[in-house]
């Protein structure tokens, strides 16, 4: 598995700006694969609200 960090996404983040719009750019496919995965369980994750809504259901005061 490949570690994304800060710097690398802030990178990849400017490239618009470095090459412009509409530019391709290669990403390695270990990098492609990993930002998948990270946004696929984003998208899978329960909201942190819903959480903490269903915990309060069973809290007492």
């Amino acid at each position: 598995m490949t570690t994304i960090t800060k710097e690398r996404l802030l990178t990849i983040k400017q490239w618009r700006e470095t090459y412009g719009p509409g530019s391709n750019v290669v990403l390695p496919a270990e990098e492609a694969e990993e930002l998948a995965r990270i946004a696929l369980v984003s998208l899978e994750a329960e909201p942190v609200v819903f959480w903490f809504e269903k915990y309060q259901e069973g809290a007492t005061a």
